[in-house]
């Protein structure tokens, strides 16, 4: 018997499939729907910290733009400007085209951030 002819014969089945079909779409939609309420440069900030968690001294990323501006729900464009802002500000640096922290510009992102 197949999942679909399971769905058709046993309605307790089916509405305990569609339960959890809610909660997880639930749980992703609150979720996106957090992120879009935080500052884009906040957005970058975490995930340069989590990234950059178990690094050495020395931190480069070596995940795309792309991959990045998915994963914190941000278009291109501004992920890149708040890069270009954080470059100017000190925060990070580029190396070869990729986002780059030294110990020092990390320790600084940490206090931005817990004085935001």
């Amino acid at each position: 018997m197949d999942a679909i002819t399971s769905l058709r014969r046993d309605t307790e089945f089916f509405f305990t499939v569609a339960l959890i079909f809610v909660d997880a779409v639930g749980a992703t939609m609150t979720q996106l729907g957090n992120i879009k309420y935080i500052p884009a440069q906040e957005r970058l900030s975490s995930y340069l910290l989590a990234e950059t968690q178990d690094m050495g001294r020395e931190m480069v990323i070596k995940t795309t733009r792309r991959q990045i501006a998915d994963e914190i729900g941000m278009s291109i464009r501004t992920l890149q400007r708040c890069i270009d802002s954080f470059v100017e500000q000190g925060y990070t640096g580029l190396f070869h085209g990729k986002i780059c922290l030294i110990a020092a510009q990390r320790q600084r992102l940490l206090t931005e951030m817990a004085e935001a």
